[in-house]
């Protein structure tokens, strides 16, 4: 192997954004780069990885061979590079608590964030993993845990047979260079390979034989153990410090293709899409997917401090951000039918809500359109997951936060949220028998200054998107099958937009909640003409309905709830668009 320090030649390296690594039901995060950089969430560590094949040492995060993909669209990515001889291939994805006591005890509860490389080139060679310390903290290397103050920071499955550590502004850059041109030391044996530098980031690097096909794994636990850690300093009888212990490597760990597995169990939940294959289905899965991570544990909102003078201006920004991004996830979940998540988001929301009404702080900017979207989300949860229960919880805060919005939307700027957030309201209060506050929250609504005239949108994303993620991306492509285009009737288009590539290809709905209640409908073609079929499961006996088809066939509608039409042929089709955020 070459002591060349030199890495792959200026080109195109990988580039994107972080891919969010975590577990379902859970509120730790972890996030992954295009070169396969690996950075917990707060200000925690980074790991990176490098490769020393026969020519130099190869790290991804310059090289112009690297690939990167999500096995069948779940948290769990794959990272390869090219190097002489072939690729070598790095995956990565969070696993439940493992065992990091030294003694091989359960020492966390936590999640620990697993990575593995895999050598598939025909040749052996050297893998250096790399963890850059958060903060001032410095590293020691024991063993093959690196550890971090009083925790272990990255846990190997096996000993290293080279070490580097450094700390200090220059850390990142020394170790590359004693990397790179072979001066990595053998660690100490019985001992711990500490930085001697100036205080500052530490910075170590583990270097690891690879031979052809094998593996090597290594953990980084995402929060500190709630037992005795690797790398605390025992005291010893004479009052002095002991060296600290290696951690032990968790005994189990799943693999990355069954934590994937797991995953596709969870996302075959709720409302059951089939597009035709392509760019929108797998940006529907991918989002789908990513929805239920960013659920978290239903406990996800940050509140900043809620100061009433309005003063804490940065506090409050945050808040209505988090608030707005909290709302469009339980909108989008219950579009899907994961009613359990977005349930535990719409508690978190209502046990924000101010004496006044609103869901954030009244001065901070943005205040009206947050609350109005969390309104919205609120009042609908309960209709589309068919839950009474749950309606008879929150009529009451959201008529308090309605009249709110109405206040405050005669002061402010016309916003099409604070209409949909009153017509879910008043949709909500008549479905727990409360027609008359209905009747008030709509005339309310009606005589606010700038309300829009005529029916109220149900859903306004296309006239106001909301911010992009997940969450956009869900309530664009269902709405590219189902668009909900009133209340009274419900109305509801299926397939407002028929994308070119799409013409002559079926298209299933399962179980898709929806204003009148849950709907099954597909497409099949009969030639140029499609067959639009339709099973509707009402949610009330007395929910009037109009269903239209305006992408396939302006012309037509139906009022039955059960039915199949064959249509006219599509004339002018549009164009499929890129997965942006929508496909609408």
């Amino acid at each position: 192997m070459s002591t060349d320090p030199t890495t792959d030649p200026t080109g195109a390296p990988a580039s994107g954004p972080d891919v969010l690594l975590g577990r379902l039901g859970a509120a730790t995060r972890a996030a992954v780069g295009p070169s396969g950089r690996v950075r917990l969430g707060g200000g925690g560590p980074a790991l990176e990885w490098w490769i020393g094949a026969e020519d130099r040492w190869h790290l991804p995060r310059t090289s112009v061979t690297v690939r990167q993909h999500r096995i069948d669209h779940t948290p769990v990515v794959e990272t390869a590079m090219r190097v002489p001889g072939g690729d070598v291939v790095h995956r990565t994805f969070v696993a439940a608590g493992s065992e990091f006591g030294p003694d091989g005890t359960d020492g966390t509860d936590g999640d620990t964030v697993v990575i593995e490389v895999e050598n598939r080139s025909g040749v052996p060679v050297a893998l250096a993993l790399v963890v850059t310390a958060e903060a001032s903290t410095p590293l020691t290397v024991v063993g093959s845990t690196v550890a971090g103050g009083d925790r272990p920071v990255l846990v190997l499955d096996r000993a290293p047979a080279h070490v580097a550590v450094a700390s200090g502004p220059a850390a990142a850059a020394d170790v590359e260079a004693i990397v790179t041109s072979g001066r990595a030391e053998p660690p100490p044996p019985g001992g711990a390979a500490r930085a001697n530098g100036v205080a500052g980031p530490g910075v170590a690097a583990l270097v690891v034989p690879l031979a052809h096909t094998a593996v090597v794994r290594a953990v980084l636990p995402l929060r500190s153990p709630a037992a005795a850690p690797a790398g605390r300093r025992r005291v010893r009888g004479d009052g002095g410090t002991a060296e600290p212990v290696a951690a032990a490597f968790p005994a189990r760990l799943p693999d990355a293709a069954g934590v994937a597995r797991g995953w596709l169990v969870h996302a075959e939940r709720g409302a059951r899409i089939v597009l035709p294959a392509g760019r929108a289905a797998d940006a529907l899965a991918t989002a789908r997917i990513d929805l239920l991570l960013a659920a978290g544990d239903g406990t996800g909102i940050a509140y900043g401090p809620d100061r009433s003078d309005g003063a804490d201006r940065v506090a409050g920004a945050e808040r209505v951000e988090a608030v707005v991004e909290t709302a469009a996830t339980v909108l989008a979940l219950d579009r899907l039918g994961l009613h359990p998540e977005a349930a535990a988001l719409v508690g978190t929301l209502l046990a924000g809500q101010t004496l006044a009404g609103s869901f954030v702080p009244a001065r901070a900017p943005g205040a009206l359109r947050a609350t109005a979207v969390a309104v919205a989300a609120a009042a609908r949860h309960p209709l589309l997951a068919a839950d009474p229960e749950a309606a008879d919880d929150l009529y009451g805060p959201l008529a308090k936060a309605a009249h709110w919005l109405v206040r405050q939307q005669r002061k402010a700027a016309p916003d099409p949220w604070v209409p949909a957030a009153g017509a879910a309201v008043a949709r909500l209060l008549r479905a727990v028998d409360q027609p008359d506050a209905a009747a008030r929250v709509e005339g309310l609504m009606a005589g606010a200054a700038g309300a829009a005239a005529g029916p109220a949108p149900w859903l306004p994303t296309a006239a106001s998107p909301l911010p992009g993620g997940p969450a956009a991306t869900v309530l664009s492509l269902v709405d590219d099958v189902a668009e909900e285009v009133g209340v009274d009737p419900a109305g509801i288009d299926l397939f407002p937009r028929y994308p070119a590539d799409w013409l002559g290809q079926g298209v299933e709905v399962h179980g898709l909640p929806t204003v009148a209640g849950r709907l099954a409908f597909a497409v099949r073609w009969h030639g140029p003409r499609p067959a639009l079929l339709w099973d509707l499961e009402p949610s009330a006996p007395e929910v009037p309905l109009r269903l239209t088809a305006s992408g396939l066939d302006p012309g037509w509608s139906a009022t039955a709830t059960r039915g199949e039409a064959l249509l006219a042929a599509p004339t002018s089709p549009e164009p499929a668009t890129p997965p942006d955020g929508g496909f609408s």
